[in-house]
């Protein structure tokens, strides 16, 4: 009898009712879209922000930087989620993020320029394992590759929106640096895209 009770329930680990396990998938894929938005919108606008401040010899140490950051924090990410917490791995380096995003905008020193390029990518790779954490917590083993492949589906629409979102905010202001400070789809007029 307990053997049939235990079939029967779902096999989750942080069960959570429907409306707020679709908020929090929602969350998720957010996330992801943003990190792979956030990310093709500074491996484009690097190099003519390294152009304004004649150091393009650095192009590809700034590609260094953003992808030794990501790859050395993903893990160590993922484990500091199960020590801090899901919600304080996320917010925590998504502030920063945010900040040194802003940041990088509006600095023109080559030293400063590094320092947040590493910090963007460090604080990037400490929160992009969350989201495929949580999915495969909140989500019953048979939904979870579903779960992953939505996941999946907004790094490659954040990619492309992304690209998007670039191009619309450099013809726009004609100011290669404008995408990387507006960064919200209310804003857009995509008429004016069109004619672009």
């Amino acid at each position: 009898m307990a053997n049939e009770q235990q079939q029967t329930q779902p096999q989750v680990a942080i069960p959570l009712p429907k409306g707020k396990k679709n908020a929090v998938q929602i969350g998720c894929i957010c996330m992801m879209l943003s990190v792979a938005m956030y990310g093709l919108v500074f491996a484009t606008l690097t190099s003519p922000i390294l152009e304004s401040v004649n150091a393009m010899g650095y192009v590809s140490l700034f590609s260094i930087f953003a992808g030794m950051g990501v790859s050395i924090m993903t893990p160590i990410g993922g484990k500091l989620g199960d020590l801090i917490g899901r919600r304080n791995i996320v917010v925590i380096p998504g502030i920063i993020c945010a900040v040194c995003g802003i940041a990088f905008a509006f600095v023109r020193s080559l030293v400063p320029l590094m320092i947040l390029r590493l910090l963007i990518g460090f604080t990037q790779g400490a929160f992009t394992a969350a989201p495929y954490i949580i999915a495969g917590l909140i989500n019953e083993r048979k939904d979870v590759p579903k779960a992953m492949g939505m996941l999946a589906t907004a790094i490659a629409v954040g990619g492309f929106g992304g690209s998007i979102i670039d191009r619309y905010g450099t013809f726009k202001s004609r100011n290669p640096y404008a995408c990387s400070t507006t960064y919200s789809w209310s804003s857009i007029d995509w008429s004016e895209y069109a004619k672009c």
